[in-house]
């Protein structure tokens, strides 16, 4: 059971990393950033993510920091989640390229809360 258990944690790891930036995206000109991505143990509720937004000079990037309460598989879950919900291109934004954080963190609030509140099988 042990075995199984640390391959599943050793998988977790590996599409966890799937999901975070390895450079900026070519778009983004005139900013240099770098990151590091070292979890306590196999998983993390860390994730960050770099963007162009929708403007045509590509002046706006959007740069997402997100720390999820906990450690450990719920807290990567959740980071996962969210971070598909800030990729570029979700819908749930609008069709706006650019929005306020103040915006974007309400929104999120809203669409986690869908989830959250919404009834459960076998509840």
């Amino acid at each position: 059971a042990y075995g199984c258990m640390k391959r599943d944690l050793e998988a977790a790891a590996r599409i966890q990393q799937v999901f975070l930036p390895t450079a900026l995206p070519p778009e983004v000109t005139g900013a240099r950033l770098a990151w590091t991505f070292r979890p306590c143990g196999q998983l993390a509720g860390d994730f960050l993510n770099v963007f162009p937004l929708g403007d045509e000079d590509h002046r706006h990037v959007s740069l997402c920091l997100l720390d999820a309460h906990g450690q450990g598989v719920a807290a990567a879950l959740l980071s996962v989640a969210v971070s598909l919900l800030l990729a570029p291109g979700a819908t749930w934004a609008g069709a706006e390229p650019i929005v306020s954080p103040a915006r974007v963190v309400g929104e999120l609030d809203d669409e986690l809360a869908c989830h959250r509140d919404a009834p459960r099988a076998g509840r």
